[in-house]
């Protein structure tokens, strides 16, 4: 039967999505409806060559997860722009919210841990029970999750408060992250074994 003659046949969406985006516990999460486009994770492969004769052979190489970069709209009150100068705060880095140094105290710098750990409902620290995550939803017209991406040990790579202001526009503030992270993976798809080749 064609596609078309199916009235059950529902494609994704790409306004049909949610972003699930914690640091330091629920209360600080971002709500979804200030997230206005993000990218998906995106996987490539370096290869290396081996020339012979004539011919060039390609052999593959490390898998490297590319960054992913979200952008929000703000309010008045700085809702989402207070959470991601929050996120560098419980992070140990202090020069953004303005503190100044304390000659009594210890100098703390930001650590890989530390940058993960914002990004968790744990208080601001690398959770117990496994490696933190961000995850990106694709949902239906009924609101089902259809598609989810995690990312794993994600860490804010850079933050872009509000771009370009203009007395020419008439646009909302947006304010952008780029997310690094280890590795991304899809969870809940059922694929088929991979078949014996011996």
């Amino acid at each position: 039967m064609a596609f078309w003659t199916d009235s059950s046949f529902e494609p994704k969406r790409v306004f049909r999505w949610k972003m699930s985006f914690v640091y330091g516990g629920e209360a600080s999460a971002i709500e979804p409806f200030y997230l206005k486009k993000v990218t998906k994770p995106k996987m490539t492969m370096s290869q290396g060559e081996h020339k012979f004769l004539d011919r060039n052979f390609k052999f593959p190489g490390h898998v490297n997860w590319e960054d992913v970069t979200a952008t929000f709209v703000d309010d008045t009150s700085n809702s989402v722009l207070k959470r991601l100068v929050g996120a560098f705060s419980v992070s140990n880095y202090l020069d953004i919210v303005g503190s100044p140094l304390d000659p009594n105290k210890k100098l703390k710098t930001i650590s890989k841990g530390k940058m993960i750990g914002t990004l968790t409902p744990n208080n601001g620290l690398p959770p117990v029970s496994g490696p933190a995550s961000v995850l990106l939803h694709q949902i239906n017209a009924e609101d089902t999750i259809v598609e989810t991406w995690k990312l794993n040990n994600p860490f804010i790579k850079e933050l872009t408060p509000g771009g370009e202001l203009s007395y020419d526009g008439e646009d909302l503030v947006e304010y952008s992250i780029v997310l690094a992270y280890d590795w991304a993976e899809v969870e809940g798809l059922n694929i088929p074994s991979r078949p014996n080749r011996e």
